[in-house]
């Protein structure tokens, strides 16, 4: 139910979005950005199938999420992050994507020397 109207509301959002066009670079970024999400949760669902080795460490997820937990969480996040590269444009929009790009590659590579691995 929350996932529903999480998506309801962004796709209200998405239709009063005020940023500019996207170019190229705009859309290999957010598709870098969102790559890189699904790494970090598919690595996150790694951890709570292994409660005893991994803790998270995202405070809005707890020390030992659910599953369910981490796919809503995980994709308000993506739909969030998307309808913000929206909203905002040029060196704006440039800016926050590549922010965002390097903080979730930090948090894939962090995970990856923890020894997690990619779980669906």
């Amino acid at each position: 139910m929350r996932l529903a109207l999480t998506l309801g509301l962004a796709l209200a959002l998405a239709a009063c979005a005020s940023g500019g066009p996207w170019s190229g670079a705009d859309i290999g970024r957010e598709a870098a950005y969102q790559g890189l999400l699904t790494v970090d949760c598919a690595q996150t669902r790694y951890g709570a199938s292994h409660p005893d080795r991994f803790a998270e460490a995202n405070r809005l997820m707890g020390e030992h999420p659910s599953k369910g937990k981490i796919n809503n969480v995980c994709a308000g996040t993506g739909i969030g992050h998307y309808l913000i590269s929206r909203w905002l444009s040029g060196n704006g929009r440039t800016a926050w994507q590549g922010v965002t790009i390097g903080i979730e590659a930090w948090a894939v590579d962090t995970n990856r020397m923890a020894g997690a691995r990619i779980e669906f």
